[in-house]
């Protein structure tokens, strides 16, 4: 599972534009884990509620998260993306 994420993140990064994912939780705590480099086990550290946003970026071409677990409001979300830099709009910023 953990490779098919991957692989789906690496597609993700060829579009331009945000890339939004719905799925069950346990599988964006794989995603965020491997995401940041660690291994599928410590995707147990980070805990998720129903219906939150989780907002994945990049910070100096280091992935980084950037909202884990917020509420899900739109305006919420629409604050989220205003405030990335135009440049990671187009291929850095992932929105799970």
């Amino acid at each position: 599972m953990a490779s098919q994420l991957i692989c789906l993140v690496r597609h993700g990064e060829t579009l331009h534009g945000p890339v939004a994912l719905f799925a069950h939780g346990h599988i964006f705590r794989v995603l965020v884990a491997r995401w940041l480099g660690l291994p599928v086990a410590a995707g147990a550290h980070f805990l998720l509620d129903t219906a939150t946003l989780s907002v994945l970026g990049y910070y100096r071409d280091i992935p980084t998260v950037k909202r884990w677990n917020a509420p899900l409001s739109p305006a919420s979300f629409r604050r989220t993306l205003r405030k990335r830099p135009a440049a990671a709009t187009a291929t850095k910023e992932r929105v799970s």
